[in-house]
């Protein structure tokens, strides 16, 4: 039984690929999408290459982590040109068999409309979003679930209501996957949060600018741990680390030592420290650290990257860059960063994805018997 993830090229965002399977029967799931651009460029291509001789290839889950653009607009690509198929009865790039995705409405118990009309064009968000993207990214989500709907594909297994906490579900291929957050309670909190924050705003722009982003969408993204036999993988979105690390506990995860053994981790929001701290490291190992960023707000920040190297005392571990070159001297910044930690003696293995390629890989290789 193989085992692997794929981390598509994303620029700033995330777009991965979970394979598993043998020769005679792969299966596939996609981990959301990246920002604009990277369907057509990058996943349309490797999805193309997946196909079966007589049939488009098959995602046995596409899995939307949170409305992020840099996380869902690939997805939306890859449903919007997947509808235009069916109208012009051409052959879908692919053929989608579920979706988890968790909708603004459901996570917030309202909705943002006609928003666009109020924005103030210099509202922002943390990081320097402005807030007319945190909105649009709303409807992003709702165009989601139209598709879906119109697809007939089912949305969180048909059941309704959220992904959450504590699920778990058997994908065919003996792919396991354990939903570890957002929780139940922390849902609540959020809606209950949201719904106090919009009885203080008139108008979409200031609702966004105070709160959205910081404490909707990242806070709620889907974490699941994945795993096929021995192996397994814990892919974590946007999400904070303490909330996590709550959901391992909640879960019963964590072993006697409070920690967490894993063969791979991708590292919560593209490596930026605010989503993490050093106990968050200390109590999550892994043979493989993956990182999907490209500069873009300084990510992978070189805190995190210390973060990771102060967490293990042993040099059995490999660090996986989705970018070496990127913006504001990524390339500069990380060769002086990794050349001084192995000055100082820290031993560890270092993977940049090779920029003529797609994708880089990580193959955990046989992972035993489902």
């Amino acid at each position: 039984m193989a085992f692997s993830l794929e981390a598509v090229s994303a620029k700033q965002g995330d777009c991965l690929l979970l394979h598993w399977g043998d020769a005679k029967a792969p299966r596939h799931a996609l981990i959301d999408g990246g920002p604009s651009g990277v369907y057509e460029q990058w996943l349309k291509p490797r999805l193309g290459v997946l196909a079966h001789p007589d049939r488009p290839a098959e995602l046995e889950l596409v899995l939307v982590s949170h409305i992020d653009d840099d996380h869902i607009h690939g997805v939306l690509d890859l449903f919007g040109e997947s509808i235009e198929a069916e109208q012009d009865e051409l052959t879908a790039p692919c053929i989608i068999k579920r979706l988890w995705h968790n909708a603004f409405r459901e996570l917030t118990g309202s909705a943002l409309t006609d928003a666009s009309a109020e924005l103030d064009a210099g509202a922002s968000v943390r990081e320097g979003v402005p807030a007319s993207a945190i909105v649009a990214s709303v409807g992003q989500g709702g165009r989601l679930q139209a598709d879906a709907g119109g697809l007939g594909v089912p949305i969180n297994d048909g059941q309704g209501g959220l992904i959450v906490g504590g699920a778990v579900s058997q994908l065919p291929g003996g792919l396991k996957l354990s939903v570890i957050s957002p929780s139940t309670a922390q849902l609540d909190a959020l809606r209950a949060r949201w719904q106090a924050e919009a009885s203080k705003h008139g108008n979409a722009a200031a609702l966004a600018a105070a709160y959205l982003d910081t404490s909707v969408y990242n806070r709620s993204s889907i974490v699941v741990l994945a795993q096929v036999g021995e192996r397994r993988m814990l892919l974590t979105g946007d999400a904070r680390g303490d909330e996590v690390i709550a959901g391992l506990q909640a879960t019963g995860l964590l072993d006697d030592r409070d920690v967490l053994e894993l063969d791979l981790l991708k590292v919560p929001h593209h490596g930026s420290s605010r989503n993490v701290a050093q106990c968050f490291f200390d109590r999550i190992h892994a043979h493989h650290y993956v990182i999907s960023a490209d500069g873009k707000y300084g990510n992978p920040e070189n805190e995190t990257l210390q973060m990771i190297l102060d967490s293990r005392s042993d040099d059995c571990f490999t660090i996986h860059l989705t970018n070496h070159e990127g913006e504001d001297g990524l390339g500069a910044r990380l060769d002086a960063f990794f050349a001084q930690a192995r000055d100082r003696g820290r031993r560890f293995d270092l993977v940049y994805r090779d920029p003529q390629k797609a994708s880089l890989s990580v193959d955990l290789g046989d992972a035993g018997a489902p």
